[in-house]
Order: C-alpha cells, then sequence, then structure tokens
C-alpha cells in the first residue's frame, strides 16, 4: 500500500505540474529518458472535450492513460521535470525504496514467491521459491522512505512552480 500512495501521488503531482505549466510536456515529449511513455498525438475527442483548450489539462491528457507505476519510470520523468533537484534524486536512488518496490513488485505478480529476478535485483539471500516475508522494520523503513520521497517532491514542485514564493 505503500508504494501504491507513492506512486499515484507522484502522479499526480506530475499531472499537476504540467497543468500548471504545459509547456513542461515539451520536456517529456522531447527526452530520450522519458518520451516513450508518452504517446505524441492527442484524440480530437480529448481536444473536443477540453473545448481545444490545453492549457489547464496538459496533464491530465498526457497522463489519461499512463501512470508513473514503477521506480525507473518515476526516476526518468522527475529527472527530466526536475533536473537540478539532487536531493529528490537521491530520495529516488534510496535502497530502501528500490526495495520496497522490487517487494511490491514480487508481492503482486509473483504473489510473494521469491524469484531469480528478485534475487538479482535486491541481492536478496532468501532462497529461489521460498515465500517473501516482511518484517514490521520493513514496514516501518518503507513508511518512512515514502514519506520522505513525498516530502522531496512536494518541496520540489512547489519550488519549480512558484519559484519566488
Amino acid at each position: 500500500m505503500v508504494w501504491g500512495a507513492l506512486e499515484v501521488f507522484i502522479s499526480d503531482i506530475v499531472r499537476s505540474m504540467l497543468n500548471t505549466n504545459p509547456s513542461l510536456a515539451v520536456l517529456l515529449m522531447t527526452s530520450d529518458s522519458s518520451k516513450r511513455y508518452f504517446r505524441r498525438e492527442v484524440a480530437i475527442e480529448d481536444l473536443m472535450t477540453r473545448g481545444f483548450d490545453l492549457n489547464r489539462s496538459m496533464g491530465d491528457v498526457l497522463f489519461s492513460d499512463k501512470w508513473l507505476d514503477n521506480l525507473p519510470r518515476i526516476k526518468e520523468v522527475i529527472s527530466t521535470l526536475l533536473p537540478r533537484a539532487d536531493d529528490l534524486h537521491r530520495a529516488l536512488a534510496a535502497k530502501e525504496l528500490w526495495l520496497l518496490w522490487q517487494r511490491r513488485h514480487l508481492i503482486v505478480h509473483r504473489r510473494g514467491v521469491i524469484d531469480a529476478q528478485f534475487v538479482a535485483n535486491t541481492e536478496a539471500s532468501d532462497a529461489v521459491g521460498s515465500r517473501l516475508i516482511v518484517s514490521s522494520k520493513d514496514v516501518d523503513e518503507a513508511l518512512n522512505e515514502g514519506g520522505r520521497g513525498s516530502r522531496r517532491v512536494i518541496g520540489r514542485t512547489l519550488t519549480r512552480l512558484y519559484p519566488s514564493g
């Protein structure tokens, strides 16, 4: 649940950034690291629904069928939109956040059964085929990392949107 809350939160923040400043879409659509995630065309129905004005809904259009639902994608989009946010980049590169995402992936897609990819990605010492065990300490670390990442996203987004405030 922590990972899900973090990905929805970051997706909503990025969507809001693009709605507030639609020219940021150019960065996403031209950056080598992020352009592959977004479609380059806008359906005429989307334009009609918005009165042919994307000035305050560019994020809604770009994210109508996309989510920032994995850590590499989140890092690439954030790096594109906030390239000088070193503290945020460090937070997104934290080992604990990577482990949180890997555990979530394992639980959702493998029913918590450890596979070779999980062991390789996390350097876990658990046996392939065994069940993932998540301790209360793991949950605390996940909550702390999610909170840290969220606070940094908020701070950097506000700085980007309101540089003089």
